[in-house]
């Protein structure tokens, strides 16, 4: 626009100054044209400049805002990996702990067959603890930085709770298909949570909701 003025400004004077004499011409050019159009291009320079700086600015706050959007999202991506990694050693946990229940389940059924057969019997192993299950609920939350996240993790820990709980002590007296069903009921307990977290995973916030709404209910 700067440059269109400029020249538009300069014809004109050019026309003025031809209809006056030399001595006019003269003083018009010294006192009025030569210091106008060097105004003129002082303030084009400025302008420019000043667009140029806005434009610079505006590049530069881009640039700052990529940069941390980049960052966020590369602490969000690590902080997820280490989220699933915990996830997955959790899975192995309860995974770990159903096989457990299992060999104890085996133990017992030896040692009652051989007492039914008037053996001696054998050695029954204590019942699996879940401390180590607990253990790995707790390093989950180590890596739990999103409130979705923990929330998973209290309702983990209080499912896992109740579910032990319920497993054990063994009620005495028990029949060998009361002591079955207790034991299935609590394999199929861990298995329901393996595939409760395993869902709430690939979930979105609404599903997450009712997932947990469901452990929890399921814990009480």
């Amino acid at each position: 626009m700067h440059a269109v003025i400029l020249p538009s400004i300069a014809m004109k004077v050019v026309a003025l100054t031809m209809k006056l004499s030399d001595d006019d011409s003269f003083l018009t050019w010294s006192e009025l044209v030569i210091p106008s159009l060097a105004g003129l291009a002082s303030f084009s320079v400025a302008v420019v400049s000043v667009v140029i700086a806005w434009q610079a600015r505006n590049i530069a706050e881009r640039s700052e805002t990529a940069r941390v959007e980049a960052e966020d999202h590369r602490l969000r991506f690590e902080q997820q990996l280490r989220f699933d990694s915990a996830l997955k050693d959790l899975y192995v946990g309860v995974s770990e702990r159903i096989e457990a229940l299992r060999a104890h389940d085996a133990a017992v059924r030896a040692n009652m067959f051989n007492i039914n057969r008037g053996g001696p019997g054998i050695n029954v192993p204590s019942r699996p603890p879940i401390s180590s299950l607990l253990a790995l609920i707790a390093a989950a939350r180590l890596d739990a930085h999103e409130n979705e996240a923990t929330e998973l993790l209290d309702a983990v820990g209080a499912y896992a709770a109740a579910v032990a709980q319920a497993g054990g002590p063994s009620p005495d007296p028990e029949s060998v298909d009361e002591r079955q069903r207790r034991i299935e009921r609590e394999v199929d307990s861990w298995e329901d949570l393996l595939t409760s977290v395993n869902d709430w995973r690939h979930s979105g916030t609404d599903s997450r909701v009712t997932i947990l709404a469901e452990m929890l209910a399921a814990a009480s």
